[in-house]
């Protein structure tokens, strides 16, 4: 989980610098190109929601046999709304 937290991490940050040519000076345009991101993921689709939590579909995985097996997806396209919460503007 961690892992792919960090693979998320590091495709926002390479499309909002790409977008700004690397200049991190331009901070709203790295912030902006950023909000509009959506790539695939390894945890499958990937997007920003306006709170700027991550939009994501849920598996249900079993270990059959050893292996991984998708059962279902359990939600799609869930979104934290960040209600509630003070950072969220």
């Amino acid at each position: 989980m961690y892992a792919v937290q960090g693979w998320d991490t590091m495709q926002l940050l390479a499309l909002g610098l790409n977008a700004v040519g690397g200049d991190v000076a331009k901070r709203d345009a790295l912030n902006a190109a950023m909000s509009k991101a959506s790539f695939k993921s390894p945890r499958g689709p990937f997007r920003l929601s306006a709170a700027n939590n991550p939009i994501q579909n849920f598996y249900l995985r079993e270990l059959k046999g050893g292996k991984n097996v998708l059962i279902k997806t359990a939600a799609t396209d869930f979104a934290d709304p960040g209600t509630g919460c003070r950072l969220a503007s």
